[in-house]
Formats: structure tokens, sequence, C-alpha cells
């Protein structure tokens, strides 16, 4: 049996019947943090496990719009925090190497010559001439 399958077993479906991580932690003898890396493990396998924001524990997803709530949970607290990272980076001295870098999209150049202003990458043809 798989490992995270030991965790799994006792996790209802439903939320109603929600199991909190102190109770799943008495049944299963394991951890909290080991039974989160075992649900973790499952959620990459395929199983559609919630935990409640409200500390009601888990369950299972009896259908996909609930798994999809709880997905775009997810999604917006994941660029909440890449967000913060972004912003706090900036409050580095410029001793830190990673205080420099500059994520390409949101940087404007100018390009010598003719050519408008230009926003992300482009690429350059560069014709070799004798003599090189």
């Amino acid at each position: 049996m798989k490992s995270w399958k030991r965790v799994t077993i006792y996790i209802p479906a439903g939320k109603e019947n929600a199991i909190t991580r102190s109770r799943l932690s008495e049944l299963t003898g394991l951890s909290d943090r080991i039974n989160r890396s075992a649900i973790e493990a499952a959620r990459k396998a395929g199983v559609k496990i919630i935990s409640q924001a409200n500390g009601k524990g888990y369950y299972i997803a009896e259908n996909d719009d609930d798994w999809l709530l709880f997905l775009e949970e997810h999604r917006k607290r994941a660029i909440s925090e890449l967000n913060i990272y972004n912003e706090g980076i900036r409050f580095l001295s410029q001793e830190y190497v990673v205080s420099q870098i500059v994520p390409v999209r949101a940087h404007l150049r100018r390009i010598k010559g003719d050519m408008p202003l230009c926003e992300g990458q482009i690429s350059l043809d560069i014709e070799e001439t004798e003599g090189e």
C-alpha cells in the first residue's frame, strides 16, 4: 500500500464529514506533518482532498465544483504570496544579486537605432562580415 493511502483511508467524502487534523493524527498514529505530506502526495496522485480554510478539517470532494473552488482559493493565495516576494525583493540592498534581477516582462528597454520602444524580449539577426 502506498504511504499516502494509509492516511487517506481516514479522510471521509463530503464537507459535512470533514475530519480535523488532530483527529486524523489520532487515527493514523502519525504526526501532523507526516499526514500533511501524505495528503500532498495523494493530491498529486489525483485524490481530490479539500482542506477547509476555517480549520474544520479535510474531506474528499464529492464534485468538481467544490474541487474547483478549493483550487481557485489556492491560486489566489499563491499569487498573493508571489506578489509579497516580488515587492519584498526591492528592499534588499544591492549587494544581494537577487535584488538586481528584473523580471523581463516588467522591464522596458530602448534599442539603439530607429526601433520603437520594446517590451519583453526580441531576437536580433547578426550578419557576419568578411574578415571576422
